[in-house]
């Protein structure tokens, strides 16, 4: 291969990568969560102190709109009530009230998005003591809450919901029907393909422009 062209295809692989990166990361610029503190399912040997979720895009401070709700097996509030958000808005943390028993506690999350103002909410269970853990796998008990989250998806950029299209939105799935998160992974993988094509298509003509560029130099 001539150099000019091993010049024009570096380039255009290059810019290939980089645009499919940046396009799939522009598809994906919402607060969605990257990751908890216990994690989903995880089990304890002793309850936490607090429980902390990193999300992708800057929160919104708004204490009615953006939380962590930590619950007990009997639907008690067991954090203290205060969701602190880091400097760059892109941690929050619930402080835990002391003494928690073994158990499951459902972890209810809301962010209000800064970025496109959209509203969203899910949860997850995790276990402290072993034996909790047990019994939840015995009893099928669902690691995202079943029908004992509500979860929340919704348009904020006019302000906040009114309360018909809060009811509206919150909808609690049931314990046997999992066709919500296999919807909501299907959109996710769709949305990741779209970014990556898009990247794609226009890395290549930006690498196919620059190779040019440098063989008429070279």
């Amino acid at each position: 291969m001539h150099l000019p062209k091993l010049r024009t295809a570096i380039v255009a692989a290059l810019l290939v990568l980089v645009m499919g990166g940046v396009a799939a990361t522009q598809v994906f610029a919402h607060s969605r969560p990257l990751r908890f503190e216990p994690s989903p399912g995880a089990i304890l040997q002793a309850a936490p102190a607090t429980v902390t979720g990193y999300f992708g895009s800057d929160i919104r401070r708004d204490p009615n709109w953006s939380f962590i709700h930590v619950e007990d097996a009997q639907g008690q509030r067991v954090d203290t009530g205060d969701s602190a958000l880091s400097t760059d808005r892109l941690q929050m943390t619930a402080t835990l009230k002391p003494g928690l028993a073994p158990g499951a506690y459902l972890v209810t999350w809301r962010t209000w998005d800064d970025a496109d103002a959209e509203i969203f909410g899910d949860c997850y269970v995790f276990y402290v003591g072993q034996a909790a853990a047990d019994a939840g796998i015995s009893g099928k008990t669902r690691l995202d809450g079943g029908s004992k989250c509500a979860r929340l998806e919704v348009a904020a950029k006019n302000g906040t919901p009114t309360p018909a299209q809060l009811s509206k939105a919150l909808t609690p799935v049931a314990e046997d029907s999992h066709a919500e998160g296999d919807a909501h992974s299907d959109s996710g993988s769709s949305k990741l393909i779209i970014g990556l094509v898009i990247g794609v298509i226009g890395g290549t003509a930006l690498g196919v422009l620059g190779g040019r560029a440098l063989g008429r130099r070279a």
